[in-house]
C-alpha cells in the first residue's frame, strides 16, 4: 500500500515543476534554491517512507492507552486515495486565476508548498509523533492474533494509533487548498464565492469522511483523528502563510527594511 509513496511524491513534484510560465518563475528564484528545497522535501519524504514508516515505535511504555479489542478490518480508504485527490487540488491551485494570472510564480510557489506540506512535512511530523507516543490501535489484539496465525500484518504499525496520519494529511490538504481559494483567487469578487465555497466544502467533506473511516475501521479512536486533523490544518496553514511571505518578497511586494538597530517588513 505504501510501497510507491515516495515515487508518487517525486512524480507529483516534477509535474509541478514542468508546467507554467517558466520565465516568470525563474525570474523570482534560482535553480540552486529549487534543487535545495526540493532535495530537502524529498529527503523528508524518504526518511518517512523508507525508515520511520517501517520501524517500531521508540517506547515500550505507551504514553497513551486505549481499548485494543476491536476487529481487524480492511481499510475503507487506503493511503493511495490521498494522492489523486492531492494532485487534483494541486492542479486547482496551479490553474486557478490569481492576481497575476495562472501558473505563474505565485501559483508555482503554492503548488510546491501544497505538495511539500501534504506529502513531506505533515507525514514526517506524523511519524515522529507516532513513534514517540506508541499508542496501540483499537485493533491491536486482533491484528496480533492474525499475525501469530501467519497472516501478513504489519505489527509495527499496530502501535501507531496517535495521531491519525490520514486525518492529518487530508485536513492539511483541505486547509491549504481552501486558504488559496479564498485569499488568492478572485479575492475581491463576491460572485466567486458561489464556486469557491462548494469546492472548499468538498475538500473538507473528503477529509471528514476519511477521518470517519479511520474510526469505523478500528484504526483510531475519535481523539486520534481530531488531534490529527487539527495538527494537519495548523501545519498546512503555517506553510501557506510562510509561502505568502516568500511570494511578497520575491515579487517586490514585501521588503526587509533596516533602520538603525531595528528590522521591519514593508508591504
Amino acid at each position: 500500500m505504501k510501497k510507491y509513496k515516495t515515487v508518487q511524491i517525486l512524480l507529483i513534484t516534477v509535474i509541478s515543476l514542468s508546467w507554467g510560465d517558466v520565465a516568470d518563475i525563474m525570474a523570482h528564484t534560482t535553480v540552486k534554491n529549487e534543487i535545495l528545497e526540493l532535495g530537502a522535501a524529498a529527503a523528508a519524504a524518504a526518511v518517512t517512507e523508507f525508515y520511520l514508516s517501517k520501524s517500531p515505535v521508540w517506547t515500550d511504555h505507551p504514553l497513551l492507552r486505549t481499548s485494543t479489542h476491536g476487529i481487524y478490518k480492511t481499510e475503507t480508504v487506503s493511503d493511495v486515495w490521498l494522492y489523486p485527490v492531492g494532485l487534483a487540488m494541486a492542479g486547482g491551485i496551479g490553474f486557478s486565476p490569481n492576481a497575476g494570472g495562472t501558473m505563474n510564480f505565485e501559483a508555482y510557489t503554492h503548488v510546491k508548498g501544497f505538495l511539500e506540506s501534504s506529502f513531506a512535512v505533515i507525514p514526517l511530523i506524523n511519524e515522529i509523533v507516532k513513534h514517540a507516543v506508541g499508542k496501540k490501535r483499537p485493533n491491536y489484539d486482533s491484528g496480533m492474533n492474525l499475525y501469530n496465525e501467519g497472516e501478513s500484518v504489519d505489527i509495527n504499525d499496530l502501535s501507531k494509533s496517535f495521531y491519525s496520519g490520514q486525518a492529518s494529511i487530508s485536513f492539511g490538504m483541505a486547509t491549504y487548498f481552501s486558504l488559496f481559494l479564498f485569499k488568492n483567487v478572485e479575492a475581491d469578487q463576491t460572485r466567486a464565492l458561489f464556486w469557491k465555497v462548494p469546492l472548499s466544502a468538498a475538500s473538507c467533506a473528503f477529509a471528514t469522511y476519511v477521518s470517519y473511516t479511520r474510526v469505523h475501521d478500528n484504526l483510531h479512536e475519535p481523539i486520534d483523528v481530531i488531534v490529527g486533523g487539527m495538527s494537519g490544518a495548523v501545519i498546512a496553514a503555517g506553510m501557506y502563510f510562510f509561502n505568502e511571505k516568500r511570494i511578497r518578497i520575491g515579487t517586490g511586494k514585501m521588503a526587509v527594511v533596516t533602520s538603525g538597530n531595528s528590522i521591519s517588513l514593508q508591504f
